[in-house]
């Protein structure tokens, strides 16, 4: 199997594990979104979540302005239309948005640039944005400086290290240099300690992809170590977390 349907499988595999993304996976640091659109500095402006999945992003964006969602999965976005009945909710896709030319303000993408084809999705999110419009990336992860949850990283990345979090500050700039769509992204950062449970933990290990991607009952061995991990905690117990937003602006030319 080549790197690239692997990849494409691994994208699509959320759908078998939507109700646990929903119910585990965290938002985001509302400070953090504060400052980014208060870098932004558009009133009410116009709102692209891409790459939506279950609406933790959608949620929150709803308070700067109008949302609009876009998701190719219908597991995941029947979970966003569930819990955020009051953002429009499309089907579809990065490389090929269902949205006219310029008709929005700013594009976020939580948690799933990676699985974007970024030679389509580039020049995609640059279509639909307006003059000047704003492209921001965040991610999650957990505080792997942190013994338990580093030791929990290895479990879960232990056969698979391409998998692994990439040095996102050199891997999505450079997506970027020689490129005409977009300024060079600014890195803002921010931080978050979120309570859980241990099941809750199991879920969100679960609806990640090293796991989605594989048949139910061979997860259990490796969510078997997580829960030998974690055994011995309260419950709830708290997991911190640190927060990347890539933040750039559309450029005003087209490629040749």
């Amino acid at each position: 199997m080549s790197d690239e349907t692997r990849h494409a499988q691994r994208a699509a595999s959320f759908a078998s594990t939507a109700a646990a993304y929903e119910r585990a996976r965290p938002g985001y640091p509302q400070d953090l979104l504060d400052r980014v659109f208060a870098e932004v500095g558009i009133d009410r402006p116009r709102i692209l979540d891409l790459g939506a999945g279950t609406g933790k992003l959608t949620r929150q964006l709803l308070a700067f302005g109008s949302v609009t969602a876009v998701e190719p999965l219908d597991a995941m976005r029947a979970q966003l239309e569930a819990v955020v009945p009051d953002a429009t909710s499309l089907a579809g896709n990065a490389e090929s948005i269902p949205l006219t030319d310029g008709s929005i303000d700013v594009v976020t993408v939580g948690q799933a640039y990676h699985w974007f084809d970024q030679a389509k999705a580039n020049p995609e999110i640059w279509r639909v944005l307006a003059d000047g419009g704003h492209l921001v990336a965040l991610w999650n992860s957990q505080d792997e400086t942190v013994p338990w949850l580093a030791a929990i990283d290895e479990i879960m990345n232990r056969d698979d290290p391409k998998e692994s979090h990439p040095d996102r500050t050199k891997w999505w700039t450079s997506r970027f240099e020689n490129e005409p769509w977009f300024t060079v992204p600014v890195l803002l950062t921010g931080s978050m300690t979120v309570s859980t449970t241990k099941q809750l933990m199991l879920d969100e290990m679960e609806s990640r992809s090293y796991l989605s991607i594989r048949p139910p009952e061979d997860r259990q061995p490796i969510l078997a170590e997580v829960a030998a991990v974690i055994a011995g905690f309260d419950d709830p117990f708290d997991v911190p977390y640190e927060t990347e937003a890539y933040w750039c602006r559309k450029l005003p030319h087209t490629a040749s």
